[in-house]
This record gives C-alpha cells, sequence and structure tokens, in this order.
C-alpha cells in the first residue's frame, strides 16, 4: 500500500508545521521570565491614545460632513480659529471683511 506523492508531501508538511508551532510553544513559554516582553512607557501610551482619538475625530467629521451642506452661513465655522463669532456677524449685518 503506496501513498501518492501529493499524500506523502500533505503528510510532512503538517508534521513539518505541528513541530515548528509545537517547538514555538515551549520556548515562548519558558523564554517569557528571562525576556519579558516590551511595553510603551506610560506617556508614549498617552500620546497615541491621543493621536488615535484626534484622527478618529477627523475621520468621523469627515465622514458625517462630506456631502452636508449647512441651511444658514451662519451655522458654519471659521476655517482659521474655528470660531462662528466672525460668520454670524456678517450674516446679521449682510457685511463682509
Amino acid at each position: 500500500m503506496a501513498l501518492s506523492n501529493a499524500a506523502l508531501i500533505l503528510i510532512i508538511l503538517v508534521c513539518c508545521l505541528s513541530s515548528v508551532s509545537l517547538a514555538a510553544a515551549i520556548f515562548g513559554h519558558f523564554s517569557d521570565a528571562e525576556n519579558p516582553r516590551w511595553s510603551p512607557t506610560v506617556e508614549q501610551q498617552r500620546y497615541m491614545r491621543d493621536l488615535r482619538l484626534r484622527y478618529l475625530e477627523i475621520l468621523d467629521a469627515e465622514s458625517r460632513n462630506r456631502y452636508a451642506r449647512p441651511a444658514r452661513m451662519d451655522q458654519t465655522m471659521s476655517i482659521i480659529d474655528g470660531s462662528t463669532a466672525d460668520l454670524e456677524a456678517q450674516s446679521v449685518t449682510g457685511s463682509e471683511k
């Protein structure tokens, strides 16, 4: 009862993969005490969290307001400083700077 070439190759590949995964599990389990995992500092974790939140807010704003138009001009924000005071004054008086 001889096995075909494809069956032999498949059996060898499965044995190799299982031995590699077994060796990785054993060495990973015993090497944790000698070489602890690196973890970023608290300051770096805070910075990365702030950065992720900032970009998530930008993405959220872009996805919600991509095609939205304000009903009135006084509802828009100034591009320069983010305030609405100048635009509200313009819409009330009808003048431009």
